[in-house]
């Protein structure tokens, strides 16, 4: 069987497979979170001028997976943040939003003072989170 590839979407994650939106957020804030995960690669692409952003990650231990891939589209802005004194790899807090205004935010590196640990009650985007993705939409599958 041939299958088309109409974007470059296509070539980065499997449709079939593929779950969306608020059922992405409910998957993983469960024992499916991605804290303590590690994140293995980063893609970023463009279709037609806008870009698309993946990630991959190895699911922590005690998931219900091995891996999960995240892609990004109708990304509104996106940042990657590395610096040589930073654990790249590792995720050790991490924000993961729907926000009210029905984008989704992601942030691997977000501000220790913007957390719940911190004594925020509610968790928004902030200015000064690093390592982030604000989209209109997301995917995820499952390895």
């Amino acid at each position: 069987m041939v299958k088309m590839i109409t974007s470059p979407a296509d070539v980065l994650f499997d449709q079939e497979r593929a779950i969306d939106g608020n059922d992405v957020i409910e998957l993983l804030s469960t024992i499916n979170t991605l804290r303590d995960s590690t994140l293995t690669e980063v893609l970023v692409t463009s279709e037609n001028g806008l870009p698309i952003v993946q990630f991959s990650f190895q699911a922590r231990t005690g998931s219900d997976f091995n891996k999960i891939k995240l892609l990004f589209l109708k990304v509104e802005s996106f940042s990657i943040d590395y610096n040589s004194d930073d654990v790249f790899l590792n995720v050790s807090d991490l924000k993961f939003l729907h926000l009210k205004n029905g984008r989704y935010y992601i942030s691997l590196d977000p501000d220790p003072g913007t957390l719940i640990s911190a004594g925020v009650n509610d968790l928004e985007q902030s200015s000064t989170d690093r390592f982030f993705v604000l989209s209109g939409q997301i995917f995820a599958v499952l390895d």
